[in-house]
């Protein structure tokens, strides 16, 4: 028996190894003479979707995400934070042929980490040489100034568009926790198209379909999206020094629900949401509070010689814990029931914990199933989001999915505004902010946001002329320096909020020494803010003084924080009175020290 299999095994490889020869050859067209390597020929690669605000590495191969193989984006919301919610994940396409073999082909699994190209059992589709430049995962826009910009096929402002398939048998590596020696080939071959928009809400979303078609028999196909969802900071990991991190550091802390169970939503009275949710469950002290997910969408099928219709397949959703030397789900039989078995999960029973004793869930979204012929095509569609808290979340589910059912025409309410220019200087403990529109673009309401390990906020700007805009952030937190991730939105009266351009700075921690600073303005009426500094957190007193020697007014006395600070004084002793025009005194002091400036009031 062994024998025989053995036999089999050598006759599947020989032929697919032909076929695959003649494929490559027929697209290539190489000549005898041509001695490049078999990466040349097929490139395992990727390419970041960046357009909105949530960003991820999409492959040529069935994978998604970084896999800590790097340390690009990994569903990264907001985009720029270094907060990623997946380690990596893959599509799963399993079904049962003819004679009754079992064939399941994975883009990724528990087994492996690291790596990015390791995990896959599908092989990117060949391009011709006269096409390389082009890259193996293509980008088309419907934005004008985008240099894929295709009016006829595109469908978001970033499209990727990729291939790739699973028609060779071929042997395994063995690796632990994967019993298999042999893969044997689907049949399949897979169209991904990927969709991104740069306007909410949709910038937190980032929609996948996926087109299959079959060379041969596949009953009881089954699609599968897999994914470690797992929310952390890569900030708290230097490259160089701590990436990728330690096991116990990224994992066993954090939480996934199958939101259609959750008791809030048991009466709700719309389709189901189809949603899977995570986030971390302490938000990485702070430096991870918001929630991602994955949420089926819909899908279609086409017989060979027939249209298009829409199906209504059988979901249900499979956890276990990160377990890479594990042999329950090590060959195809096994995987294909985890795939086709009915129902949800538990997932009330996901435990986190602050060390490495929690739960570390897999988690694996089944969609099913279809039988399939050759010629005949299926379409699986689905979407990628993240929100700022659970309930952003949910809704921005909503969101993608009456995109999807609207065919991907969202309408942004949003009037095309054009930036000249988004211009970031840097000096110690201040960020200065400034932006110009060309002439012609209409002048539409601005927010401008810092993003940093302490978390977001918005920094006030004004108009300094018409189309000019001016913001000087000196936030307390720029003194102790970091990373900063400034974010310029945009939006027309009564639409939806546009992200048009992001800068990321680095500020040199400030060296604070404490001391009055200049009082602007000075002269002044009716008011002016009082500057001073304070190298260390300790007591200060702000008094205002006659030139006669009177004390008048008391400004602060009290417990300050390190820093900078500024208090406005309004010309007023301590009983509110308003003092006469003429000269005072600003006398500072702290334990150990007085120091003493000169004010000038108007009247």
């Amino acid at each position: 028996m062994s024998g025989s299999r053995t036999l089999r095994q050598f006759i599947s490889f020989t032929a697919g190894v032909a076929i695959l020869i003649l494929v490559l050859s027929a697209q290539r067209a190489c000549p005898e003479s041509d001695s490049r390597s078999e990466r040349d020929i097929i490139d395992y690669t990727f390419r970041t979707h960046d357009a909105g605000n949530l960003a991820m590495c999409i492959s040529n191969h069935g994978f998604l995400g970084n896999n800590f193989s790097t340390r690009d984006a990994s569903m990264e919301y907001p985009r720029g934070s270094e907060v990623d919610h997946m380690v990596r994940g893959g599509i799963w396409i399993g079904g049962i042929t003819d004679n009754f073999e079992t064939l399941v082909t994975t883009g990724a699994h528990d087994g492996y980490w690291g790596t990015y190209s390791r995990p896959t059992e599908w092989v990117p589709v060949g391009i011709p040489d006269d096409e390389l430049e082009l890259g193996w995962i293509r980008e088309r826009s419907t934005l004008p100034e985008n240099p894929g910009y295709d009016p006829v096929n595109a469908v978001s402002e970033q499209d990727f568009v990729t291939a790739f398939l699973d028609t060779l048998s071929r042997p395994h590596q063995p690796v632990s926790g994967n019993a298999d020696v042999f893969h044997y080939a689907s049949g399949l071959r897979i169209e991904q198209e990927t969709y991104a928009w740069s306007f909410e809400p949709l910038d937190a979303i980032l929609f996948m379909r996926w087109t299959l078609v079959p060379d041969r028999i596949l009953n009881g196909t089954t699609f599968s999206l897999y994914a470690e969802l797992t929310s952390g900071w890569k900030g708290r990991y230097p490259e160089g020094s701590g990436w990728p991190p330690a096991s116990a550091n990224w994992f066993h802390h954090h939480l996934l629900y199958w939101v259609d169970d959750m008791p809030e939503y048991a009466d709700w009275q719309e389709e189901p949401f189809n949603l899977v949710a995570e986030h971390h469950y302490t938000y990485d002290s702070g430096h991870a509070p918001q929630h991602a997910g994955i949420k089926f969408l819909g899908a279609e099928y086409r017989p060979v010689l027939g249209e298009w219709e829409n199906s209504n397949p059988d979901i249900s959703w499979r956890w276990w814990d990160w377990s890479p030397s594990n042999y329950d789900r090590d060959n195809d039989s096994e995987k294909y029931l985890l795939m086709t078995t009915p129902g949800i999960d538990d997932w009330t029973q996901i435990t986190p914990s602050v060390g490495s004793d929690g739960n570390s869930p897999e988690q694996l979204f089944n969609i099913g199933a279809w039988n399939l012929e050759p010629g005949d095509t299926l379409r699986i569609h689905a979407a990628f989001l993240a929100g700022d808290s659970f309930g952003d979340l949910v809704e921005n589910a909503q969101h993608a999915q009456q995109t999807y059912e609207e065919g991907y025409t969202p309408t942004n309410t949003n009037t095309p505004t054009l930036l000249n220019d988004f211009t970031i200087f840097i000096e110690p403990g201040c960020v200065t902010a400034s932006w110009e529109l060309e002439q012609d673009s209409d002048c539409p309401d601005f927010r401008l946001e810092a993003f940093s390990a302490a978390g977001s906020r918005e920094v006030p700007f004004d108009q300094v002329s018409p189309g000019n805009f001016l913001a000087e952030d000196r936030a307390p937190e720029l003194i102790e320096g970091g990373t900063f991730d400034y974010r310029l939105h945009s939006r027309a009266e009564g639409g939806d909020w546009m992200l048009m351009d992001t800068k990321k700075v680095t500020v040199e921690t400030v060296h604070l020494a404490t001391g009055l600073e200049c009082a602007s303005p000075n002269p002044f009426n009716p008011r002016t803010i009082l500057r001073f500094t304070l190298e260390s957190r300790q007591w200060v007193r702000l008094s205002i003084y006659a030139v006669t020697g009177q004390e008048l007014a008391v400004v602060a006395d009290g417990i300050h924080e390190r820093g900078r600070h500024e208090l406005v004084w309004r010309g007023r002793d301590s009983r509110g009175r308003e003092l006469a025009g003429g000269v005072y005194l600003l006398r500072m002091e702290t334990a150990g020290r007085a120091e003493t400036g000169k004010l000038v009031l108007l009247r």
